[in-house]
């Protein structure tokens, strides 16, 4: 079975304070948009992760403060909201640190649901995606990557990050 992961569409991360401009990235919005549209018209399996963090969460000494637990921050952004909404085949994650399996019932969900196969999307390229991806391959499950449907935190190790899944991890690397 195929899934589709959305990783950390949240209120926080596009706030242009934190981490990303949302203005800037709405093209990246949509493009990400259209293929969980595509994932749920076939439907398929969409599993959206979410950062989801206690006030003076030991993270926050790397980062700023962001996706505190029951937040409008912690929420997934309107646009991926509405398109999920009310839909059976959609999967929530909660999850603590980096990578998606950390703490999580994913391991569950994939033996459930017979998950072999990952198609990749979301932010941080170079923290969540990298990390979540790791242990979907350490796991012996395939990772397909869109390049063009994930975000770094800059572009250099943005472009690392991407040879690490691929070189490193054996993740496939795909364009939308």
């Amino acid at each position: 079975m195929k899934a589709l992961l959305a990783i950390d569409y949240q209120n926080d991360f596009f706030n242009r304070e934190l981490f990303f401009d949302k203005d800037k990235n709405m093209k990246f919005i949509e493009r990400s948009v259209k293929k969980i549209k595509e994932f749920r018209e076939k439907n398929g399996i969409i599993i959206t992760t979410q950062d989801w963090h206690r006030k003076n969460d030991v993270e926050f000494h790397q980062w700023p403060e962001h996706c505190i637990k029951d937040t409008y921050g912690s929420e997934l952004i309107p646009e991926v909201k509405e398109v999920l909404e009310n839909y059976s085949n959609h999967i929530e994650i909660k999850k603590k640190r980096y990578s998606a399996f950390y703490g999580s019932d994913l391991d569950e969900i994939i033996k459930k649901n017979e998950i072999s196969t990952f198609y990749v999307i979301g932010l941080v390229s170079n923290v969540c995606v990298l990390f979540t991806v790791e242990d979907i391959i350490n796991r012996g499950m395939k990772a397909i990557v869109y390049e063009d449907l994930v975000l770094g935190s800059d572009e250099f190790l943005h472009k690392y990050s991407l040879i690490q899944m691929e070189k490193v991890l054996g993740a496939e690397l795909t364009y939308a």
